[in-house]
């Protein structure tokens, strides 16, 4: 996904925040684990220029919609890829968040933990071509040989109390079945399951706006909850 064409930089860096619009390859393309080492590449990248670029590496928080919020919630669950041995300076370097703000993300990728929440409308062709895949029914009839990279990345497998606080911004169609692939995938009910988990790992950092309907969220929006992560406000 090529980001150059990014303009909205300016309300942030007014209040002092650094921006960085990186490039990463998705999954209907390029099978996992390619789009999240390219995100979490970045995050190393970026702590690896810190001195240079006025950065600091203590605060950092991931946004994006759709396969950008589902990377960028799976990263905030994930443990810390930095290697201390590497010989590479970059990936000795930290990939963990302090927050993410994202919109539409997928918070799971497992077909057979999704389809109950939301229904078969939930097969967007990342779901199958995640794992190299043609189509919903070669991935489910191969579902032995992907389950552990589904779980693998599906921040719900991952929560634990530890992680940063996440916010979550979904459009207010709550139907289910979803009506449509496009409302499957990025539907409501991705939050609310990633919410319950919060509240089971005793996480309790979930930040969840359902609009119209679930605004439960005590920020405004996820700039307001971005800013208040990074400045304390």
């Amino acid at each position: 996904v090529d980001k150059s064409s990014f303009r909205d930089a300016q309300k942030y860096l007014d209040k002092g925040v650094s921006v960085a619009a990186i490039n990463y390859r998705l999954s209907v393309t390029d099978p996992l684990p390619v789009p999240v080492m390219d995100a979490a590449r970045a995050i190393q990248f970026l702590r690896h220029k810190a001195s240079d670029w006025n950065i600091d590496k203590n605060k950092f928080v991931a946004s994006g919609g759709s396969a950008g919020g589902c990377t960028s919630t799976l990263l905030a669950c994930l443990d810390d890829m930095a290697d201390s041995t590497s010989k590479d300076p970059v990936k000795r370097e930290s990939t963990r968040l302090q927050g993410a703000s994202v919109k539409g993300a997928q918070t799971a990728i497992d077909p057979k933990l999704i389809e109950p929440w939301i229904g078969p409308n939930v097969y967007h062709e990342m779901i199958y071509r995640a794992v190299g895949e043609e189509s919903i029914e070669a991935a489910l009839a191969n579902y032995k040989q992907h389950e552990a990279l589904y779980k693998q990345f599906s921040a719900y497998y991952h929560m634990t109390s530890d992680d940063p606080p996440i916010y979550l911004g979904y459009n207010a169609d709550m139907t289910v079945p979803a009506i449509s692939v496009g409302r499957g995938i990025h539907h409501g009910m991705f939050g609310v399951k990633l919410k319950e988990k919060s509240a089971e790992v005793g996480h309790n950092k979930i930040y969840l706006d359902i609009k119209g309907l679930d605004e439960t969220s005590e920020y405004k929006n996820g700039d307001d909850f971005i800013f208040s992560i990074l400045l304390g406000k």
